[in-house]
């Protein structure tokens, strides 16, 4: 029926509660999916390309490391090293109430609160995109449309971005 009940802790109705967080939410997952897609499209492309090269090694290591450790682990290490121990961000919020912060200083504070649980987000999703891109062009390239193209003296390069990448 679409009615979630109401909300144990605060006991107001669960679905408003919901509508309520779902803007930061949105805002989190939308910067963390641009970031992990702008980083990790060059770097899964790289590693497909030059399958035994150092770099290679050294991106895929840190992707399986990135996909193998637990998002919610990740943010309490972030946690424990950025705020407790260096103190350099806030612990959580989306901002300080305790100051009517306007301007830039409002954005930088948001800034702040956002970093860690978009740092964690970004890691965690970036090993996932440059492991699937890296994976997939792979094997685009080895297909027979890639290889024909190369014959029909199409450049590598082009045969990569127009054919196997949007493929991929």
């Amino acid at each position: 029926s679409g009615d979630l009940g109401n909300s144990f802790i605060f006991g107001r109705p669960a679905l408003t509660l919901i509508s309520e967080r779902f803007p930061a939410t949105l805002e989190l997952a939308l910067c963390a999916l641009i970031i992990a897609i702008t980083i990790g499209l060059p770097l899964g492309v790289y590693a497909g390309l030059n399958p035994n090269s150092f770099g290679t090694r050294l991106i895929m290591s840190g992707s399986v490391f990135g996909i193998s450790i637990p998002t919610f682990w990740l943010g309490y290490l972030l946690i424990l090293f950025f705020s407790v121990n260096l103190n350099i961000f806030p612990i959580q919020g989306m901002s300080n109430p305790r100051y009517s912060l306007e301007g830039w200083e409002y954005y930088i504070d948001v800034f702040k609160h956002l970093a860690l649980p978009l740092l964690t987000m970004v890691l965690t999703q970036l090993a996932q995109v440059v492991l699937l891109v890296k994976s997939r062009l792979s094997e685009e390239i080895q297909r027979p449309y890639f290889k024909t193209a190369l014959s029909k003296g199409l450049k590598r390069q082009s045969a990569i971005f127009n054919h196997a990448l949007p493929n991929a």
